[in-house]
């Protein structure tokens, strides 16, 4: 048997399913707040947080002779790929 709250079978347990659009309204949800959005990926962000970008440099002779370069950044735009960022790498360390 159908009726509006979907198939119900007396014969069967749980042959049906109350579908909520048929029993209650859908509740209003509160509207996103982001921070910083970009159009053209459709990634946005809720709340600032931190990123940490970093550079692993190896010497692959002697593989614990390791160069770390990070940087923390917070900038919400700069998540998003709104703004850029730079990063300062120090190649003459490397040799």
């Amino acid at each position: 048997m159908i009726d509006e709250h979907g198939l119900n079978d007396p014969n069967v347990e749980n042959a049906g399913y109350k579908y909520r659009d048929v029993l209650v309204e859908p509740k209003p949800y509160s509207h996103f707040n982001y921070v910083a959005a970009n159009p053209e990926t459709q990634f946005s962000m809720m709340q600032s947080d931190h990123l940490i970008v970093q550079f692993d440099f190896r010497d692959f002779k002697y593989l614990s002779n390791v160069m770390k370069t990070q940087v923390v950044v917070d900038d919400p735009e700069i998540m998003v790929g709104l703004k850029e960022a730079s990063i300062e790498l120090d190649f003459a360390a490397l040799l």
